[in-house]
């Protein structure tokens, strides 16, 4: 079972991980656009951020209480730097 939810884990954590990329670059092209942009990649940031938030979710079921340290930590991390953005 714990192999099994390691690997049911591991899809989860690189949507985590590309979802905060994703926020973090609409960040960026939020504050280098004009107005006209700046609604739309900001809206682009908020959908990252909610999927990038789920998928650590999903991760943190899976882990929690299996000694998986290491990947919970990259959940973790890619759902704070999605919300920072």
């Amino acid at each position: 079972m714990a192999t099994a939810l390691l690997e049911a884990s591991r899809a989860p954590l690189e949507v985590s991980e590309i979802g905060a990329e994703v926020a973090e670059l609409g960040l960026a092209v939020a504050q280098g656009s004009s107005a006209a942009v700046r609604g739309d990649a900001l809206a682009g940031v908020a959908l990252a951020e909610a999927a990038t938030t789920a998928a650590a979710r999903l991760v943190e079921i899976n882990l929690a209480e299996r000694g998986a340290d290491d990947l919970l930590e990259r959940a973790r991390a890619a759902r704070e730097r999605a919300a920072e953005a």
